[in-house]
């Protein structure tokens, strides 16, 4: 983990220190934009006390593409799509009883509308 964190600030700091040009950006009228965005999460969770022990583990991920035109210069609208799935594992043992398994999933879809100004 501390080397992910670690190649993530250095890109980061890359990126800050390396926009020193004085030059206007621009987006032309016309333009297609093509993005998207990945998300991966995982946790894990333990519970312990006198009469039970439960572990809890779960799972999700999203992907969201999008997709824009420049409708006059610096300005795109476009549309984007959503795609996610989690799942959830769970078990509970209790001392008088058997132990206790469930398992949870979801899946989920959208459409957003994408605006994005550039000054």
């Amino acid at each position: 983990m501390k080397n992910v964190f670690t190649i993530l600030c250095l890109l980061c700091s890359g990126l800050i220190f390396s926009q020193e040009n004085d030059e206007k950006f621009s987006i032309e009228k016309g333009t297609w934009s093509l993005e998207g965005e990945i998300s991966v999460n995982t946790g894990r969770n333990n519970t312990f006390s006198e009469t039970s022990n439960g572990e809890n583990k779960t799972f999700g991920f999203s992907f969201a593409p999008k997709v824009g035109y420049a409708i006059k210069e610096n300005l795109i609208l476009g549309v984007g799509f959503v795609y996610g799935y989690a799942e959830s594992d769970s078990e509970i043992s209790n001392t008088s009883l058997a132990s206790v398994t469930d398992f949870a999933s979801a899946t989920s879809y959208g459409i957003f509308p994408h605006v994005k100004q550039f000054i």
